[in-house]
């Protein structure tokens, strides 16, 4: 059998051109549990905003909790561009590195799920996490 090397390698997931994101603080949902996109405020956690920049319409985003969730609707496909967040059980060395954007997100001040000082931590560790996981460089605007 021809394991990977190490967490950090993806065989199956292509390396694609970098990419640009830009994620608006009014918009971003943080700091408590988050959905993709929340039905309740509209807001979305950091990966709802880039499935969203990707072209996934908020309809498929409303209400999932993850791309797990996201990818139960067997009638829905990752763009290309999205498909290193999503991982076959095969593959799950990657799928606790992605789950990392997701504890980023939704940690609290207090620390108490993730240990988050405050949100220039928050997004400075969002920015690496995208940039080694995805290619995506990450800016945040108010």
């Amino acid at each position: 059998m021809n394991e990977p090397q190490s967490a950090t390698e993806r065989p199956e997931v292509e390396l694609l051109p970098l990419q640009q994101l830009t994620i608006s603080r009014r918009i971003w949902a943080r700091g408590q549990p988050s959905k993709l996109l929340s039905g309740d405020d509209m807001k979305l956690c950091c990966v709802g905003i880039y499935l969203r920049a990707c072209g996934v319409a908020d309809d498929a985003l409303a209400e999932r909790r993850d791309v797990d969730d996201l990818m139960e609707n067997k009638n829905f496909t990752l763009p290309p561009r999205a498909r290193w967040l999503w991982t076959t059980a095969a593959q799950r060395f990657v799928r606790k590195e992605v789950d990392e954007l997701y504890l980023v997100n939704d940690s609290d001040s207090t620390g108490t799920s993730y240990h988050i000082i405050g949100e220039e931590e928050r997004e400075r560790a969002l920015v690496t996490l995208f940039r080694t996981l995805g290619n995506v460089e990450v800016a945040f605007a108010d």
